[in-house]
């Protein structure tokens, strides 16, 4: 099975000088139930152009006995990023970038990689930071939801099949118009049914795999359900006159925020149980132009009406 991780393209590599050759060397180790090198598995140097899709392999060579690889960049390019990728049992594990300007030579820290398996011990969510965008009663709202999510177990975890994700999480009730953003993963890892996210990409021990995804809520409330545990949660909230309520330990109030030219309100919190509850309570929405125009419609309507009463009573009264 590929993996479907993206390769981070937001790390900046400054210009380097074209046509200067680096020698790349490192190691593929085997993790797990029992560490050693890994002789004979194919290393790649690939280089990536941000913005244009997937790279092409610079370089390739297979490891010796102790697991190491030596690879050649002969030509770098001031534009690209590079890492090193093996692939095992069908996910692909790659480095960080290679940090190459000014470098003739580089060790590149051991990749590690892991037997696979559909089953094994739950995902634990680390982390959740949930940033809601707008205000108001009845306003829609938009909901910016990041989401790093670990394997504990001593395998990478692959999905069975089609129908059986490797890990899921209920969204709040009423969300529409769901998205899958960037992240540590392509977008067509996730999918959505019914009010479940379903994630499909291989998760590898260690470092928890992030991902993200939005998603537009209405209505004077958010219930934000914790159906597994949770390491922290983190609020984000544009109406800074909202309240954070629910069962569990308290969300804390950090006070207000200021991020890319909006106020927010911070909140932090946990460890979470499933089953906790978490409720976000909007305040009423300012009374501006476009939300008083109902209400100046109807005044009108209502005076033009008093108006035409008291001109048929008095037509009326003349008439008598």
């Amino acid at each position: 099975m590929r993996a479907i991780r993206y390769l981070p393209f937001t790390l900046c590599v400054p210009l380097l000088l074209a046509g200067q050759s680096v020698g790349v060397t490192g190691r593929v180790l085997h993790r797990g139930e029992r560490p050693r090198p890994l002789a004979n598995q194919w290393a790649l140097l690939y280089e990536i152009h941000p913005g244009l899709g997937e790279g092409a392999p610079a370089d390739s060579a297979p490891t010796d006995a102790a697991g190491r690889y030596r690879l050649t960049l002969s030509r770098r390019d001031a534009a690209a990023l590079y890492y090193v990728v093996t692939t095992y049992q069908g996910v692909e594990y790659f480095s960080e970038a290679l940090p190459l300007q000014g470098a003739a030579r580089i060790d590149v820290a051991p990749l590690a990689v892991y037997d696979t398996t559909s089953g094994g011990p739950a995902m634990r969510v680390e982390r959740r930071l949930i940033t809601v965008l707008g205000s108001g009663e009845l306003d829609s709202r938009t909901v910016l939801d990041i989401v790093e999510v670990s394997n504990p177990g001593s395998r990478t975890r692959v999905a069975q099949d089609s129908l059986s994700p490797v890990w899921t999480m209920v969204l709040p009730a009423g969300a529409r118009e769901w998205e899958a953003t960037t992240a540590d993963l392509t977008p067509e890892a996730m999918r959505l049914r019914g009010d479940t996210v379903r994630m499909f990409a291989p998760i590898w021990p260690g470092a928890p795999l992030r991902i993200s995804h939005r998603y537009a809520v209405t209505g004077p409330t958010l219930h934000i359900p914790v159906d597994q545990w949770m390491g922290e949660l983190g609020l984000l909230l544009e109406d800074t006159m909202a309240t954070v309520s629910g069962s569990g330990p308290s969300l804390q109030a950090l006070g207000v925020r200021d991020s890319e030219g909006r106020r927010l309100g911070a909140y932090r919190g946990g460890p979470l149980d499933a089953g906790s509850a978490v409720r976000v309570a909007f305040s009423r929405a300012p009374l501006t132009a476009a939300r008083l125009m109902p209400y100046v419609v109807g005044a009108v309507a209502l005076a033009l009406a008093a108006g035409l009463w008291v001109a048929l009573r008095r037509g009326v009264t003349a008439a008598a």
